[in-house]
C-alpha cells in the first residue's frame, strides 16, 4: 500500500475528506503506523487499519466522513522527525525530496486509536443494513445506501437513506417495512423507483419520524 504525501483522502463512500500530511512510522518495525491527514482547518492522526487502500494519488479510508471529527487532532510535540537514514524513511522515498517534519517517529508510546463505531445494525426483522451495500428497487438499481437511521430510543434501525445520482432525481429515505430481503451484497426492496421519489429527505436532514411513513 503506498501512501502518499499530498495524497487525497476519501471516506469509504468515497467522499472526499481532505489529503495525507504526514506519515508516522512505528520505529520498531520501521512500517507505516499512522497516517496524519488534513481535514478542513486542522490534522488528524488516523490509524493504519483504518485506510482501505491507498495509491500515488488516492488514499480511501474505512471509515466514514462523520467519524473523521472524532479522530485525535495531530500534536506535534508528540512526534519527532525520523532520521533521513533510517530504513523506514529510506524504503519509503528513494530520491524524493519533502518538506520538513513529514516522516515521523513517536516521541513516546502511542495510546491506540479505538475504532469508531459501527454503522451495521441488525433492526428486529433480521435484516443487516451496511453503509456502501448497492439498493435495488422493482425496476432496477438505484444507488447505495448513504445513511442508516435508527430509532434513538428503541437501538433499533427504522431506514436508511440513499442520495440522488444517475438513477435517482432525489435524495431519498427508504423505511425498513420496504425491505423485502438484504444480503451482504445488496439490498432488495418491494417498492419501485418512482415510489421512492415520493419520500424525499426533508431539507433540515435525514430523520423523518418513523410514524410519518406511511
Amino acid at each position: 500500500m503506498e501512501i502518499s504525501i499530498g495524497s487525497r483522502v476519501t471516506s469509504s463512500l468515497g467522499r472526499e475528506i481532505g489529503k495525507v500530511t504526514r506519515v508516522v512510522f512505528d520505529p520498531t518495525t520501521n512500517d507505516v503506523d499512522q497516517v496524519v491527514i488534513k481535514a478542513g482547518d486542522r490534522e488528524r492522526v488516523v490509524p493504519i487499519n483504518m485506510v482501505e487502500s491507498a495509491d500515488a494519488k488516492d488514499t480511501q479510508l474505512r471509515i466514514g466522513v462523520e467519524v473523521v471529527d472524532s479522530l485525535p487532532e495531530f500534536v506535534s510535540t508528540q512526534y519527532e522527525e525520523a532520521p533521513p537514514t533510517c530504513p523506514a524513511v529510506t524504503a519509503y522515498r528513494p530520491g524524493k525530496a519533502l518538506p520538513p517534519s513529514t516522516l515521523l517517529f513517536p516521541t513516546g508510546p502511542t495510546t491506540p486509536i479505538s475504532p469508531p463505531p459501527t454503522r451495521e445494525v441488525s433492526p428486529a426483522r433480521g435484516f443487516t443494513i451496511v453503509e456502501g451495500t448497492e439498493v435495488e428497487a422493482l425496476d432496477g438499481k438505484i444507488g447505495v445506501v448513504d445513511q442508516v437511521l435508527t430509532d434513538q430510543y428503541q437501538d433499533k434501525i427504522t431506514g436508511f437513506t440513499v442520495r440522488r445520482g444517475t438513477l435517482l432525481r432525489r435524495d431519498v429515505r427508504v423505511p425498513i417495512e420496504w425491505v423485502s430481503q438484504a444480503g451482504p451484497g445488496c439490498i432488495n426492496l418491494s417498492v419501485t423507483r418512482a415510489q421512492l421519489e415520493e419520500h424525499p429527505l426533508p431539507p433540515e436532514g435525514p430523520y423523518i419520524p418513523t410514524e410519518s411513513i406511511q
